[in-house]
Parts: structure tokens; sequence; C-alpha cells
């Protein structure tokens, strides 16, 4: 948004209790909230829901890229949907592999099936990244960016020694967590 772009920021409600605590603490609004709460429905019904929702706001908005993050139902969904649209799709985090369906699953298996739909690749780690180029992905599309959720990490951590409020709720919160800085 602020190099001019428009950017619509959709959640899935598919982590009710992580999200919004995350949007929030990282200082993001999402736009349209697809709504129904799907904690607690199986990986099919969750990926069906999502689909359902996300593919008529696809059609409305137009975009000209879907940026997926992660390997869960949400991310497959919303990669799934922009192929149908024929929407280009980016994902953060991309080439992150155990290269067994089973651990975890079903992410594992998320991650693998968005990696062909995607037309650009944020990898967090050159071992991501040397995946990728393994799947056969061309190397032009993929990128090194770092990992997301250890920056956020990372960026929460310097905060609590300039936040005592931030400071405060982590240890009212999670006492066994709060140790002396």
């Amino acid at each position: 948004r602020s190099r001019g772009h428009r950017v619509i920021l959709a959640m899935t409600g598919q982590h009710p209790d992580l999200a919004p605590m995350m949007l929030r603490e990282l200082g993001l609004q999402p736009d349209i909230e697809l709504g129904g709460c799907l904690a607690g429905m199986a990986p099919p019904l969750q990926l069906a829901t999502i689909l359902a929702c996300i593919g008529p706001v696809l059609a409305a908005w137009r975009p000209q890229l879907v940026m997926v993050q992660g390997d869960t139902v949400s991310t497959f969904a919303g990669a799934l949907a922009a192929s149908y649209a024929r929407v280009p799709i980016a994902h953060v985090e991309a080439g992150l592999r155990t290269h067994d369906f089973d651990e975890p699953h079903p992410e594992e298996l998320h991650r693998a099936l968005v990696a062909p739909m995607a037309s650009l690749h944020f990898a967090p780690t050159r071992h991501a990244a040397a995946a990728l180029r393994r799947e056969g992905v061309d190397p032009s599309r993929i990128h090194i960016t770092g990992n997301s959720g250890i920056d956020a990490l990372l960026a929460t951590s310097e905060r609590l020694d300039t936040d005592p409020a931030l400071a405060a709720d982590l240890a009212f919160r999670h006492p066994y967590a709060a140790q002396p800085r």
C-alpha cells in the first residue's frame, strides 16, 4: 500500500484464536473476513468452505496476484482458487519440505501441491530454495526472503525491551516463559 499497490488482506478464519492476535501485533487489519469458524472442521470440509468463499472474492476484486503464506488448508485453498481463476500465485515460505506426507500431515501435502501452482516462490532459506530447484521450479522464480515467522518473533522480542505493556501482557499470558531480560 505504501508503494501505491492495491492490497486486499483476506482472513479465512482457520485460526480464530491465533490470527487476529498476530495481525494486531503486526498492525494489520483484514479487509475481508471470509467468516465462519473453521476450527474443529476436518481439512476436507475446511477446504470446501474456504474455496466456496474465496471464489467470489477473486471474481469481485480481480487481483493481479494472490499471495498465500505457509502450509495451511487456507494456503492450499487460496492457491487452488487463484489457479482456477487464472490469477498468478506467490507463495511465502515456499520450499519447506520433509518429503513425508505424513509428517506433518496435512501440511506437507499442502506445500507440495502449492508449489506447481505458484509463479513466485519466496523461500525462507537456501535449503528451501534448493528443494524447489530439485522439483524443477525455474530458479528465476525463487527468491530467498527469510522466514516471516522468525522475523516476527525477532521483531516482537526487540519490542519487549521498549514496550512495557507488551512485556507485562506476555508475562501475564505466559508466566512460565517470563524471564528477566
